[in-house]
């Protein structure tokens, strides 16, 4: 745990001081002696549960020597003496974090735990499967994140300019948008390959999670404006209030309809959070979106969710596909954008070459 924490210290430090392609790199090479040490342990050597720990160990002292070693930071700014000032400043903001934190896991996770109570393990595998798909896009949606939350606060302490975060927030939640779109078009044929037929039924859960992961994401991006801002409190009880939330539907719906019911508990209480933390968020600033494509295509999604009950596949895919397409015509905005973006970079390497 201690070698996590130094590791993560020190890939903050690489995020502030923008050595974005140092801490690329040391994310690659530390998956990859992750895999490596883990294979040594587990298959060769044959340490079980002792050997994945061991894995995990080397795999955060390459990092760190690594980071060291190659971005040349100072170590003696780590142990300086402590500010007294700063410190119970940092205790104050990080301390309603930890709630914040459980109340996410809670969100996140918890709902496992009560398939497993209600119903059984077979079911809790079918959540789990149904979970792979959003949770690869929870996966990108948090490495975003986290770029996003040095550039959120960077932004507050240049100028403040609330363009700078309407901007990122509408071409973030229209790029997640039309990707969620085109992810519930396919999920079924792709799951129909991507999972044996024994846990081939699960498809039928992934789509409401997937929406969820959306709304997830939406909220991880918010939470980098309420961290600039230190608004710790306001972004817990946002959290606290869904996670409250997610229990409860659990509880009512689990019993009555299933797994099913597990998704739109989760899918609910993503939605509820991020509703929430838009409001509080124009207390303290405003941001200047139009919020009618956003909720539209939404409710298109939505609506491609519940066309998936219909038997036939011919209609059921020709409705989503049109549903799928008005989404994408909603948020074309970004979509010009990128072409624009990819059309300048290949225009500048042609340049280049010549």
């Amino acid at each position: 745990m201690n070698l996590r924490i130094y590791r993560d210290l020190l890939s903050i430090v690489l995020k502030l001081k923008d050595k974005n392609k140092i801490y690329a790199i040391d994310s690659i090479l530390y998956t990859l002696v992750l895999c490596l040490s883990t294979v040594i342990c587990l298959v060769y050597l044959k340490l079980g549960i002792r050997g994945y720990f061991i894995s995990y160990v080397i795999a955060n002292i390459f990092s760190i020597i690594f980071i060291i070693l190659v971005s040349k930071i100072k170590l003696r700014h780590f142990f300086r003496k402590i500010d007294k000032k700063l410190y119970k400043k940092l205790v104050f903001y990080s301390a309603p974090l930890i709630i914040n934190s459980l109340s996410y896991w809670i969100t996140t996770a918890f709902d496992r735990y009560m398939i497993n109570w209600f119903l059984n393990e077979n079911s809790v595998g079918l959540y789990a499967v149904a979970a792979k798909i959003p949770t690869i896009l929870s996966t990108f949606t948090g490495i975003f994140s986290q770029a996003w939350l040095i550039s959120s606060i960077s932004e507050y302490e240049n100028d403040r300019d609330t363009t700078f975060y309407s901007e990122t927030f509408i071409n973030y939640s229209q790029i997640s948008l039309i990707i969620c779109a085109l992810l519930i078009l396919f999920i079924k044929p792709f799951m129909k390959i991507y999972v044996s037929s024994d846990y081939f039924v699960s498809w039928t859960y992934s789509p409401t999670l997937i929406l969820a992961a959306v709304f997830s994401g939406i909220c991880a991006f918010l939470t980098g404006i309420y961290y600039a801002y230190k608004k710790s409190v306001s972004t817990t009880i946002t959290t606290l209030i869904g996670a409250i939330i997610n229990v409860l539907l659990n509880l009512l719906l689990i019993p009555k309809i299933g797994v099913i019911g597990a998704t739109i508990a989760t899918v609910i209480s993503w939605f509820i959070i991020m509703v929430l933390k838009i409001k509080y968020l124009y207390k303290f600033i405003e941001l200047r979106v139009n919020y009618f494509p956003f909720v539209i295509s939404i409710i298109l999604i939505i609506c491609e969710i519940l066309t998936l009950n219909i038997s036939s596949d011919i209609i059921k895919y020709l409705i989503n596909f049109v549903l799928c397409s008005v989404v994408i015509l909603l948020n074309y905005r970004i979509i010009n954008k990128s072409y624009s973006f990819i059309k300048k970079m290949l225009k500048g390497r042609i340049i280049d070459k010549n």
